[in-house]
């Protein structure tokens, strides 16, 4: 059975299969995509729900097709503890499966090996990389990260690994093979953050590929749901991207709520306006499954004191003011992986009127308030 004989449905949360018919196309496919084939190293840095997952699924299915080797470094597969050494064991082990090494190295030995050797885990691992995936393939290869912030949040100090990571990088210059392997970082991290300890030089190399919202002009995919099911399935979704603003995880869930509940005989507009205040804003926290909203509000105020008044105080200006030019600075970068706000022609502007509804600056005033003495 084809992807197409059988019926659409939304999918609100987790990643989209790379054949969902449902999968907008958005200029971080093509961008992430077309940097991979010249072989750079990049980064998918976002807040939680923006597609990353997605993306990466459906980019590997474009550079497997044409002959790539991919695989995924994947933290959430080894648990939240585990020792420094299971880490990288588990890590390579998936390597060798995922790019089809199995029968070139019998593992269990090789780590028994190094491990006789008192050789440091992430010297394995560099050996891995040098001396048995390089020398034993000839094609492009691209290794997925993902998930960054939980590996940064392991008991253990990942400067090493990303430090190692950075070294394969600088090699290119010297060894030709180097130049065929490429890395992408997926998670919800600012990339100064994964080089951390101060007498190492940050991770800077690389491109960095921006996600935006789903589009009109993108989204007709997202008809397929509503076609045979509504009255007039394009002014249904015109009028849920002016709520969700296309952000990813909202549009699947909003257009879901739709195809569910009867319109009755309003507007297509009224009809979406009342299903976002009854079904979404209404006691929201009752009704944010699975999360979304809390996750946005408690990246916001379960930082320090600190951080979070000066967090607070640039998402009230961004609303008082309409937006705010872009700035390097960590308080712009962190505001941004709340998924409050997005990045539009160098200014942060706020990413929907859904988020404008719940997080106003009524509300901002009020947690400002109860931070002061």
């Amino acid at each position: 059975m084809t992807p197409f004989d059988t019926p659409f449905s939304y999918q609100v949360g987790g990643s989209l299969p790379a054949d969902h018919r449902g999968y907008v196309e958005r200029q971080a496919d093509f961008d992430l995509y077309t940097h991979l084939r010249r072989g750079e190293y990049c980064f998918v840095l976002n807040c939680r729900q923006m597609g990353k997952s997605s993306l990466r699924v459906r980019a590997m299915r474009r550079l497997q097709a044409e002959g790539t080797l991919c695989a995924v470094i994947d933290p959430q597969t080894r648990g939240t503890t585990p020792r420094e050494d299971q880490w990288y064991a588990g890590t390579i082990k998936r390597l060798i499966e995922d790019l089809g090494l199995r029968e070139l190295i019998d593992f269990p030995r090789w780590w028994r090996e190094r491990d006789a050797q008192s050789l440091a885990v992430v010297e394995r691992f560099n050996e891995f990389i040098d001396q048995v995936l390089l020398p034993n393939t000839n094609v492009p290869l691209v290794i997925f990260v993902e998930e960054v912030d939980n590996l940064l949040s392991l008991k253990f100090d990942t400067d090493g690994f990303f430090g190692l990571i950075r070294s394969f990088y600088e090699r290119r210059a010297e060894i030709q093979d180097y130049q065929r392997l490429s890395f992408v970082f997926v998670g919800v991290a600012i990339p100064n953050d994964l080089i951390r300890s101060q007498q190492q030089s940050s991770f800077v190399n690389g491109h960095q590929v921006e996600l935006a919202g789903f589009q009109l002009g993108q989204s007709r995919p997202l008809l397929a749901g509503l076609e045979g099911r509504v009255a007039e399935p394009e002014a249904v979704l015109a009028a849920a991207l002016g709520w969700s603003g296309g952000q990813p995880f909202l549009t699947q869930k909003l257009l879901d709520l739709l195809v569910h509940s009867p319109q009755g005989e309003e507007s297509s507009e009224a009809w979406v306006e009342r299903l976002v205040r009854h079904q979404l804003l209404e006691n929201w926290e009752a009704q944010d499954n699975p999360p979304h909203f809390k996750t946005i509000r408690d990246r916001l105020l379960l930082s320090d004191h600190q951080s979070r008044g000066r967090l607070l105080a640039l998402y009230q200006q961004v609303l008082e003011q309409g937006g705010v030019a872009m700035q390097p600075s960590r308080e712009y970068q962190q505001l941004r992986l709340t998924g409050l706000v997005g990045l539009r022609q160098g200014r942060l502007e706020l990413t929907n009127r859904i988020y404008g509804e719940l997080f106003s600056g009524e509300w901002v005033a009020q947690q400002l308030a109860l931070m002061r003495p």
